[in-house]
Formats: C-alpha cells, structure tokens, sequence
C-alpha cells in the first residue's frame, strides 16, 4: 500500500495558513500534512518537521508521529516526505526554536540541519 499526500479544500469552513505565513517557514519548523492511503477511503493528518525547501515548490519534511490508522506501516515517525508547501493544513505554534528543534531532529532520527 501506498499514500498520498492530500491537498487541503480552500473552504470558507477550512481555515488555512495565510500566504505570509507560508513564506515565512524554514527548515526545522513544525507543519501538519494530510496523508491518505492510495486504496482507502479516509485521511490521516500528521505532523512533518521541514528539513529543506529545494524552490518554491517542493519541500521536504521528516514525518514526526507515528500514524494510527491504515499507514501505520506505511508512514511511522522518521519517514522522509516530499511536499509542496500549500499541502500544509497548519502550522505549529509550539516549535518556534530552531537549536531545540535541530538537537531533537539529530537525537530522534539522526539527521542533522545546519
């Protein structure tokens, strides 16, 4: 099985991040992606850490949680992803320092962000 990753409804309801704020982010901040498994019905949002932004339009993260559903085997915590930054539904308040996030990211998946 495989996944996709989804790209978020632009509805009144969905409230999305701003334009600005998606321009602000660099690598080792904190977004949240929507994941779907290519054969299922349903989605699975997940939090990924940007580790670079090779342009303006391809991303790439390391997924930091573990899926609960049917990408659990598919998508666990470490996964490295490939994304285009308006599939970002969020964005994370609470994972502003980069030194912490950089130290966790090289503690937690061994991967080191200059």
């Amino acid at each position: 099985m495989t996944y996709s990753i989804e790209r978020p409804p632009v509805l009144d309801t969905f409230e999305l991040p701003s334009r600005e704020k998606l321009l602000k982010l660099t690598p080792l901040d904190m977004v949240k992606l929507t994941f779907s498994p290519e054969d299922e019905t349903g989605v699975e949002r997940m939090w990924v850490m940007i580790t670079k932004q090779n342009n303006g339009w391809e991303w790439e993260g390391i997924v930091d949680n573990d899926a609960l559903g049917s990408l659990k085997n598919i998508i666990p915590a470490g996964t490295l992803v490939k994304f285009h930054p308006l599939d970002i539904i969020q964005i994370s308040e609470n994972h502003k320092d980069k030194r912490k996030n950089s130290e966790y990211l090289e503690k937690a998946y061994g991967i080191k962000i200059d």
